[in-house]
């Protein structure tokens, strides 16, 4: 294992997978603020995930060409909205322009699904239609 993500998940080795929490887990991680029966439904959808995406060098980042939006979530327990700004502040400092930061203040870490009226206005207003 290597090291800590955000303090909390370790980090298998190459080409290892990151076992699915149980559902009861990842509904309290990812989305708390759904009922219990919800949460738990979509906790038990998630599934394992490779390594790769988490330590394989990064080939091309879209972000430093593409304008891109990042959208904090302010009641995120799976990764702390401070290392997501922080995050966002390494790459504004270097130097691409497009980049923006929307801090949705009461959204968990899925938050399409804590917060779906707030995320399909964010995608509204980068895709440039008027809601009214």
């Amino acid at each position: 294992m290597k090291d800590l993500v955000d303090g909390q998940v370790p980090i298998p080795e190459e080409n290892e997978w990151i076992e699915a929490p149980p559902g009861e887990v990842a509904y309290k991680a990812f989305f708390g603020s759904l009922s219990e029966d919800e949460g738990v439904k979509y906790g038990n959808m998630f599934r394992e995930q490779s390594t790769r995406a988490l330590i394989e060098p990064l080939t091309f980042a879209a972000w430093e060409t593409v304008p891109t939006t990042m959208v904090v979530a302010g009641k995120d327990l799976a990764l702390k909205p401070q290392t997501q700004s922080e995050s966002f502040e390494n790459a504004q400092k270097t130097g691409v322009k497009g980049l923006r930061k929307v801090v949705l203040a009461d959204a968990e870490h899925i938050t399409m699904l804590s917060s779906p009226e707030d995320m399909v206005a964010v995608c509204v207003e980068i895709a440039g239609f008027d809601a009214n």
